[in-house]
Protein backbone atom coordinates (compact mmCIF):
# COMPACT_ATOMS: atom_id res chain seq x y z
CA UNK A 1 0.00 0.00 0.00
CA UNK A 2 1.40 3.41 -0.93
CA UNK A 3 2.31 5.88 1.78
CA UNK A 4 -0.06 8.86 1.71
CA UNK A 5 2.58 11.31 2.92
CA UNK A 6 5.25 10.46 0.36
CA UNK A 7 5.69 13.07 -2.29
CA UNK A 8 7.84 13.34 -5.31
CA UNK A 9 9.88 16.23 -6.59
CA UNK A 10 10.56 16.37 -10.28
CA UNK A 11 13.58 18.16 -11.68
CA UNK A 12 14.02 18.70 -15.37
CA UNK A 13 17.59 19.36 -16.47
CA UNK A 14 18.46 21.20 -19.63
CA UNK A 15 19.22 17.93 -21.37
CA UNK A 16 15.66 16.69 -20.62
CA UNK A 17 16.69 14.08 -18.05
CA UNK A 18 14.00 13.78 -15.44
CA UNK A 19 15.10 13.12 -11.87
CA UNK A 20 12.55 12.06 -9.32
CA UNK A 21 13.11 12.53 -5.61
CA UNK A 22 10.84 10.73 -3.19
CA UNK A 23 10.55 12.11 0.32
CA UNK A 24 10.14 9.86 3.30
CA UNK A 25 7.33 10.56 5.72
CA UNK A 26 9.80 12.10 8.20
CA UNK A 27 11.32 14.39 5.55
CA UNK A 28 7.83 15.38 4.41
CA UNK A 29 6.75 16.17 7.98
CA UNK A 30 9.93 18.20 8.59
CA UNK A 31 9.35 20.23 5.43
CA UNK A 32 5.66 20.70 6.27
CA UNK A 33 6.53 21.88 9.80
CA UNK A 34 9.04 24.37 8.35
CA UNK A 35 6.32 25.59 6.02
CA UNK A 36 3.88 26.05 8.93
CA UNK A 37 6.52 27.89 10.98
CA UNK A 38 7.19 30.19 8.03
CA UNK A 39 3.47 30.96 7.74
CA UNK A 40 3.36 31.72 11.48
CA UNK A 41 6.39 34.01 11.13
CA UNK A 42 4.74 35.91 8.29
CA UNK A 43 1.55 36.25 10.34
CA UNK A 44 3.52 37.53 13.35
CA UNK A 45 5.32 40.09 11.18
CA UNK A 46 1.99 41.31 9.78
CA UNK A 47 0.57 41.68 13.31
CA UNK A 48 3.70 43.46 14.52
CA UNK A 49 3.62 46.02 11.71
CA UNK A 50 -0.12 46.52 12.12
CA UNK A 51 0.50 47.31 15.79
CA UNK A 52 3.31 49.73 14.88
CA UNK A 53 1.05 51.42 12.36
CA UNK A 54 -1.76 51.76 14.91
CA UNK A 55 0.63 53.26 17.47
CA UNK A 56 1.96 55.65 14.86
CA UNK A 57 -1.54 56.92 14.15
CA UNK A 58 -2.64 56.79 17.78
CA UNK A 59 0.26 58.95 18.96
CA UNK A 60 0.84 61.05 15.85
CA UNK A 61 0.44 64.37 17.70
CA UNK A 62 2.76 63.53 20.61
CA UNK A 63 5.78 65.54 19.43
CA UNK A 64 3.65 68.56 18.57
CA UNK A 65 1.97 68.49 21.98
CA UNK A 66 5.29 68.18 23.81
CA UNK A 67 6.56 71.28 21.99
CA UNK A 68 3.37 73.23 22.69
CA UNK A 69 3.61 72.48 26.43
CA UNK A 70 6.32 75.15 26.66
CA UNK A 71 3.92 77.70 25.17
CA UNK A 72 1.21 76.57 27.59
CA UNK A 73 3.65 76.99 30.50
CA UNK A 74 4.51 80.51 29.33
CA UNK A 75 0.82 81.41 29.27
CA UNK A 76 0.35 80.01 32.80
CA UNK A 77 3.32 82.04 34.11
CA UNK A 78 1.94 85.12 32.40
CA UNK A 79 -1.47 84.59 34.00
CA UNK A 80 0.14 84.40 37.44
CA UNK A 81 1.55 87.92 37.13
CA UNK A 82 -1.23 89.59 35.13
CA UNK A 83 -4.98 89.40 34.97
CA UNK A 84 -5.28 90.30 31.29
CA UNK A 85 -8.50 88.81 29.92
CA UNK A 86 -7.05 88.57 26.41
CA UNK A 87 -4.16 86.41 27.61
CA UNK A 88 -6.56 84.22 29.58
CA UNK A 89 -8.83 83.85 26.55
CA UNK A 90 -5.92 82.78 24.33
CA UNK A 91 -4.67 80.38 27.02
CA UNK A 92 -8.10 78.78 27.36
CA UNK A 93 -8.48 78.41 23.60
CA UNK A 94 -5.04 76.83 23.30
CA UNK A 95 -5.61 74.48 26.24
CA UNK A 96 -9.07 73.44 25.00
CA UNK A 97 -7.68 72.81 21.52
CA UNK A 98 -4.90 70.63 22.93
CA UNK A 99 -7.39 68.64 25.03
CA UNK A 100 -9.33 67.77 21.89
CA UNK A 101 -6.17 65.95 20.73
CA UNK A 102 -6.02 63.94 23.97
CA UNK A 103 -3.90 66.12 26.26
CA UNK A 104 -4.78 66.08 29.98
CA UNK A 105 -3.15 67.62 33.03
CA UNK A 106 -1.57 65.33 35.58
CA UNK A 107 -1.25 66.88 39.05
CA UNK A 108 -0.83 64.15 41.68
CA UNK A 109 -1.18 66.34 44.80
CA UNK A 110 -2.38 64.18 47.70
CA UNK A 111 -1.43 60.90 46.03
CA UNK A 112 1.24 58.52 47.30
CA UNK A 113 4.56 59.31 45.59
CA UNK A 114 5.34 56.97 42.69
CA UNK A 115 8.81 57.31 41.14
CA UNK A 116 7.54 55.72 37.91
CA UNK A 117 5.05 58.51 37.22
CA UNK A 118 6.46 61.52 39.10
CA UNK A 119 9.73 63.35 39.59
CA UNK A 120 10.53 64.42 43.16
CA UNK A 121 12.32 67.77 43.36
CA UNK A 122 12.47 67.98 47.15
CA UNK A 123 11.34 66.30 50.35
CA UNK A 124 9.90 68.28 53.26
CA UNK A 125 8.69 67.46 56.77
CA UNK A 126 4.94 67.12 56.50
CA UNK A 127 3.72 65.15 59.50
CA UNK A 128 2.58 61.58 59.94
CA UNK A 129 -0.51 61.74 57.69
CA UNK A 130 1.39 63.09 54.67
CA UNK A 131 4.49 60.91 54.86
CA UNK A 132 5.29 59.60 51.38
CA UNK A 133 2.53 61.67 49.79
CA UNK A 134 2.80 64.46 47.25
CA UNK A 135 2.46 67.79 49.07
CA UNK A 136 2.84 70.19 46.15
CA UNK A 137 3.33 70.12 42.40
CA UNK A 138 5.98 72.60 41.19
CA UNK A 139 5.49 71.73 37.52
CA UNK A 140 2.28 70.20 36.21
CA UNK A 141 2.64 66.95 34.31
CA UNK A 142 0.74 66.11 31.17
CA UNK A 143 -0.60 62.95 29.62
CA UNK A 144 -1.33 62.31 25.98
CA UNK A 145 -4.11 59.75 25.90
CA UNK A 146 -2.80 57.06 28.30
CA UNK A 147 0.89 58.01 28.12
CA UNK A 148 2.74 60.49 30.32
CA UNK A 149 4.54 62.94 28.04
CA UNK A 150 5.81 65.18 30.84
CA UNK A 151 6.30 63.93 34.36
CA UNK A 152 5.12 66.26 37.10
CA UNK A 153 7.79 67.72 39.39
CA UNK A 154 6.56 67.27 42.95
CA UNK A 155 7.38 67.98 46.59
CA UNK A 156 7.09 64.87 48.73
CA UNK A 157 6.25 64.77 52.45
CA UNK A 158 8.56 63.01 54.85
Amino acid sequence: MANQHSTAEVEVNSNENIQLKVYTEKEYNDLYNKYLMSLADVDNIKKHYAKLKNNLYAYQYEDMLINLLQVLDDFERCLKITSDEGVELIYNKLYNTLTTYGLTKYSPVGEVFNADTMEAVTVIAAGQNNSGKVIDCTLIGYMYKDKIIRYPKVVVGE
